[in-house]
């Protein structure tokens, strides 16, 4: 499985969190220690199942509900990130 956005320096990136379900969907919680605040936490959301992946940067305060309903995010109303730009 492909890893989105991943930086060449591991220490940069630290996984805090990741979950899995059966039917193939896999979501990450990132650290990013060199990102600008904003951009310093994202959630990766993959569906190997149907090729879908994208990125969220939620603000700090919501990462873990983000983590846990990715899909709930992607909506334009909840969104803090550009898709195109991170991918």
């Amino acid at each position: 499985m492909r890893h989105i956005g991943r930086r060449e320096t591991p220490m940069a990136m630290r996984e805090l969190a990741e979950r899995s379900s059966a039917d193939g969907v896999v979501v990450r919680l990132i650290w990013n220690d060199e990102a600008p605040l904003g951009g310093d936490v994202s959630v990766e959301y993959e569906d190997g199942r149907r090729g879908e992946s994208f990125i969220l940067f939620p603000p700090r305060g919501h990462a873990l509900e983000a983590f846990y309903h990715p899909n709930a995010y992607t909506r334009p109303e909840r969104f803090w990130g550009d898709l195109r730009a991170a991918i």
